[in-house]
């Protein structure tokens, strides 16, 4: 939320009074505040770090606790927190960081903590005032309380990157509720050949994401919904979830099959105001289901995630080139044959009766765990800007083609390469009429 600070005005070892750079996110929210809560700007921020005194008796709007300092209870307990508006916390959390006395917080950001269950109680029982709650990426936290539903007042939540696999029911109540960021997807390039991956605190979900009730319809303020799991959801409870939440800007999903693909598209066919989606397809054997995919009419970008266990020269890429807004396209494969995917107007010397395939896909990451080989056509993909790759435990790669995608402005490859092939790869960029930047990234030793 805080980005970086400027010059302090006093020496190292004592709280004062500082200037950061501010997230945008944090900014916006403040200056939309503004006039309600009689915030004004330029911040007031007090910073605890290092050995830091008292020589402040009254924190500012902000108060910022740095990974440095030495948690003082004494130096906390002594602060007066009348206009404190919000609290960043670095690293390790302590019980004592809330306070009876921080009536009027509003934002609160323990992103990156040690913070429990139980500090996820204690916060939603004593900050009945929040509008924003982060504990993204907090590994140690794996359910919310039934209790959340009594922050009357909140206006986002930020679960990422935690163990929370379902939202609680109480949720519904939050009638406020405008934003709830969920799950825990990984980019393909950070991925091993398995579904999931190993983080910093553990063992990560790869692709997944929240299961939520469907009195989750009763949230008629949301703009921004995902990442959520509908893999075991009912077509009916479906088209419940999504019947009020007409107002979603941004919508990611996982689970997405081939059962529950038509009832999830009817359900969201109408929701004019939905601009952003992105989709996580579950793994199954073919996908040439794809071509039920029908995208609201007034959307902007379509990301997709695919995971692919069986390939036959795979025809459906044929389907996937065809949907409107589809922008980014990730591709995992898991499969012990090569994979050759043709991204070109013909496959297997027949050429397809059809328009112009991936016409606005601007990213392409594709993963894969045997030998692969990208062919390009002419007319393919002209607004591709951004191709990465990943290739798992020797597997070869090989380039057909890519100097016809002409918008092409960076090319990450990562995998263990001989030289051969690195030299093949640099040559092929190097040739590229629009000279895009070359990144190869070998993948860290277990």
């Amino acid at each position: 939320m805080i980005d970086k600070p400027a010059q302090t005005s006093s020496g190292a070892g004592h709280m004062s009074g500082t200037s950061f750079q501010v997230n945008s996110l944090f900014l916006d929210y403040i200056i939309s505040q503004e006039t309600k809560e009689n915030i004004f700007l330029p911040l007031e921020i007090t910073v605890l770090q290092g050995e830091s005194s008292l020589n402040v008796q009254r924190a500012g709007q902000h108060l910022a606790i740095g990974s440095s300092w030495k948690r003082d209870k004494f130096v906390l307990d002594s602060l007066n927190f009348s206009r404190l508006r919000s609290l960043t916390v670095s690293r390790e959390w302590r019980p004592f960081f809330i306070s009876h006395r921080m009536r009027v917080l509003r934002v609160l950001d323990l992103e990156d903590t040690n913070v429990k269950n139980d500090d996820v109680e204690q916060i939603v029982a004593h900050l009945l005032r929040l509008k924003f709650l982060s504990i993204r990426r907090c590994a140690k936290v794996s359910c919310l309380p039934d209790s959340l539903g009594g922050l009357k007042q909140l206006q986002t939540l930020d679960i990422r990157h935690t163990y929370v696999a379902k939202l609680p029911v109480s949720i519904s109540k939050l009638r406020m509720l405008q934003y709830v960021r969920a799950g825990t997807s990984v980019a393909l390039m950070d991925e091993e050949p398995s579904t999931t991956k190993w983080g910093r605190y553990g063992h990560v979900a790869a692709c997944d994401g929240v299961k939520v009730p469907t009195k989750t319809a009763a949230l008629i303020s949301l703009h921004t919904l995902g990442v959520i799991n509908i893999s075991a959801t009912s077509d009916m409870d479906i088209q419940q979830l999504f019947k009020n939440l007409t107002q979603l800007r941004k919508l990611g999903v996982s689970g997405i099959n081939r059962r529950n693909i038509k009832g999830f598209f009817s359900a969201i066919e109408g929701h004019v105001h939905l601009e952003s989606l992105s989709l996580q397809l579950h793994m199954e054997k073919d996908l040439e289901w794809l071509h039920k995919i029908t995208t609201p009419r007034n959307l902007q970008r379509l990301k997709m995630k695919v995971h692919v266990e069986k390939f036959e020269h795979w025809s459906c890429l044929r389907v996937l080139g065809q949907i409107r807004r589809l922008q980014t396209l990730r591709l995992h494969f898991k499969t012990d044959q090569d994979v050759e995917l043709q991204f070109c107007d013909q496959m297997d010397g027949v050429a397809w009766s059809t328009p112009i395939q991936f016409c606005e896909l601007k990213v392409l990451e594709i993963a894969c765990s045997s030998n692969l080989h990208v062919k390009f056509a002419d007319r393919e993909m002209k607004e591709l800007e951004l191709l990465q790759v990943r290739c798992f435990d020797g597997s070869s790669l090989n380039f057909s083609g890519l100097e016809r995608t002409t918008a092409l402005k960076d090319v990450s490859l990562k995998g263990s390469f001989d030289d051969t092939v690195k030299e093949e790869l640099r040559q092929t960029v190097a040739q590229h009429p629009n000279r895009p930047t070359l990144k190869l990234v070998e993948p860290r030793s277990s």
